[in-house]
């Protein structure tokens, strides 16, 4: 029987045995990339669905405070007209339009038009006069004659060469006829802020699309899509989500607007309350190239692996069958003749004295005691020698450092009842310098197992020992950094929350605090009910101060008088700038009777201040309570809001806690 014969069968269960690990491996290796690919697409449409919700919750509600702020004017208009008329004062009507826009999120401008179609009051005083009968926002609030709704029109472009969208509520005369309307002109600055806060990675789109498929914003818009009319892309993904009827859509396709593919969030945004003709719908999109990134990545990397890892066990598979069969062609030989074996192992004996004279690596061998018996001349440099000669008959063990020579005794002793070692030491070179090594040894012994030497491979490691311990440094350096940077963001952040809630002349909780914090003291109130006090005071005259005086005075007045209410009050109570010369005083578990007391304290305290700069100062104040039978915190400011415009009408300087004269 043949060498190849007896071989034949043990090859072919190896190969075999190898082609299959490699499918096992293969399939585990795609099964893992395929559940990786669902993974970062799932996680994806989680997330860009999630800032639509974020975008869609703040513009809900931002949309029901402007149009709740539309009622108010609306509600408003008569008494304020009359008013404008009775103290023949023009300005009066755009003044409270201008508070009402300054505490609007998201509103830049608040206008009041007439049947005609001329603008006859605005919180830009300029714009009074014009006639806008011709626009088509006028064209579709004088059609629509339903009190109750809130009309979204399309975008326009401003003067400002931008496009702005606005809401309005129709005015209708005692016949029910169109007698104008209130509008809001939204704010594009706030659109940005809100969609830039949810934006995420440097790919995504976030855009505001009109219903009529008109888009309002888009950031960022390096295509230049804002103002595009999408009725004129029949193919956009936008119309499969109007076509879904559904408020919120998830899509993913090919987009002709910018003509990439896409994954998309929709969510239709309508007021939280008040209904609407027309809904602004938010798209948030991600391109899929950049989603799948990091799996293509992955995907090349873990191909390349699995090709390595084939080439290498199939080359490794391949070699050792060659080396079987040069054995048993060896042991064929030997047995056929002995002569000719022992000149085949006289030269094999040279080859490996030239292997071991070229060997690539240190090499070395030790008799009993651990002195040289042979090295090469990797050997002799790696320990600064100039021959392995040299060597020969020294003792290992002083060539190793001080640290590591107290263990060579007991590990040369297990080395040789092993019979083999690996590990790392630190060994010194003739000239004192240390050098890392990594080293393997075996022990050759004669037939009666009796020891005859020594064979050890060492491998100089000093280099990459010195880049281990750069890379620990300069990871201890960037966690450092990253450290600073987190304490600086999170200072950073601290300072903005007190800014966008604290008035910056001054230092008073601005309005935005102070609905945070009449909310909180209403749901309190609920619960325990205990009433609270709300104070609305305004600085009488305050305009004048500003006309005779100029700017600075009136801010060092009202300065001035924000320091006499605050060292009036107690901790517990809220003192914040309304807007203007307004004040607002939130008076914890408080009833009427020490409402009242409070703010003729507060009236007093300014009434009686040394000059403030502007000659004698008075307050006006509406007082008003929220107890358990009202439904919103705003109730008691608007009482307290009606109870202060009393104040002023019956002559200023006093606190008004009913109804006005």
């Amino acid at each position: 029987m043949s060498d190849a014969s007896l071989s034949y069968p043990s090859d072919r269960a190896r190969w075999t045995g190898l082609v299959l690990l490699l499918l096992g491996l293969a399939g585990a290796l795609g099964f893992d990339l395929y559940s990786d690919y669902r993974s970062a697409h799932a996680s994806e449409r989680e997330h860009v669905d999630k800032a639509a919700r974020t975008v869609e919750l703040n513009l809900s509600r931002s949309l029901q405070t402007t149009s709740d702020a539309l009622d108010s004017i609306r509600d408003e208009l008569p008494w304020l007209l009359s008013q404008q008329i009775e103290h023949q004062n023009p300005q009066l009507l755009n003044r409270r339009l201008q508070a009402m826009a300054v505490a609007q999120t998201g509103v830049r401008s608040l206008l009041v038009v007439n049947a005609a179609g001329r603008l006859i009051a605005s919180s830009r005083p300029e714009l009074v006069g014009q006639d806008v009968s011709q626009g088509e926002r006028y064209q579709i609030i004088s059609r629509g004659l339903d009190p109750a709704l809130l009309y979204v029109t399309a975008p326009a472009l401003s003067p400002l060469k931008t496009y702005v969208m606005s809401v309005g509520r129709v005015l209708l005369d005692r016949h029910g006829k169109f007698d104008g309307y209130v509008l809001a002109v939204l704010d594009p600055d706030y659109f940005s802020v809100l969609l830039d806060s949810v934006r995420y990675a440097p790919d995504m789109r976030l855009a505001l699309i009109h219903q009529d498929g008109k888009v309002v914003f888009r950031l960022p818009d390096l295509e230049g899509v804002t103002g595009l009319d999408l009725r004129t892309k029949p193919d956009a993904l936008y119309w499969q989500h109007v076509r879904s009827g559904q408020d919120r859509s998830l899509i993913e396709g090919h987009t002709p607007t910018t003509d990439r593919e896409l994954l998309v969030a929709f969510r239709s945004i309508r007021p939280t309350s008040s209904p609407a003709d027309k809904s602004l719908v938010v798209s948030v999109s991600r391109e899929q190239a950049a989603i799948l990134a990091p799996w293509r990545k992955a995907l090349l990397v873990r191909s390349t692996l699995f090709g390595l890892v084939t080439c290498v066990a199939a080359t490794g598979l391949l070699i050792c069958q060659r080396r079987r069969a040069a054995y048993a062609r060896l042991q064929a030989i030997r047995q056929a003749d002995q002569e000719q074996a022992e000149a085949q192992l006289r030269d094999s004996e040279q080859r490996f004295r030239d292997l071991f004279v070229h060997l690539p690596v240190a090499y070395q061998s030790l008799d009993v005691a651990g002195c040289w018996l042979d090295a090469n001349q990797r050997m002799a440099d790696l320990l600064g020698f100039d021959s392995p000669q040299q060597l020969l008959g020294l003792d290992f063990i002083d060539f190793w450092s001080d640290q590591c020579r107290s263990q060579f005794d007991s590990a040369y002793d297990q080395f040789k009842a092993n019979h083999n070692v690996d590990g790392e030491i630190t060994l010194r070179r003739r000239d004192g310098r240390p050098v890392d090594v990594l080293f393997t040894g075996r022990i050759q012994r004669d037939a009666q197992g009796r020891f005859l030497r020594t064979h050890c491979v060492l491998l100089d490691i000093s280099e990459r020992r010195a880049m281990e311990q750069h890379v620990l440094q300069l990871n201890a350096e960037l966690e450092s950094k990253v450290e600073a940077r987190t304490a600086a963001l999170a200072q950073a952040n601290e300072e903005l929350h007190h800014q966008t809630r604290h008035d910056a002349l001054t230092g008073l909780a601005n309005r935005m605090a102070a609905n945070e914090r009449l909310r909180s003291e209403f749901l309190l109130m609920k619960r325990s009910l205990h009433p609270y006090a709300v104070l609305l005071l305004d600085i009488d005259h305050f305009k004048r101060v500003n006309d005779s005086l100029g700017h600075d005075a009136g801010d060092k007045v009202l300065q001035g008088v924000a320091h006499l209410l605050r060292v009036s009050l107690r901790e517990s109570d809220l003192l914040a700038r309304w807007g203007g010369e307004e004040f607002l005083v939130l008076l914890p578990a408080t009833d009427m009777t020490e409402a009242c007391l409070v703010a003729e304290k507060l009236r007093q305290a300014v009434e009686q201040a040394p000059d403030l700069g502007a000659g004698g100062i008075t307050l006006s104040i509406g007082v008003a309570t929220a107890g358990p039978d009202q439904l919103s915190e705003d109730d008691a400011v608007r009482l307290a809001d009606l109870r202060l415009y009393g104040a002023k009408k019956a002559g200023r300087n006093r606190v008004q806690a009913g109804a006005a004269a």
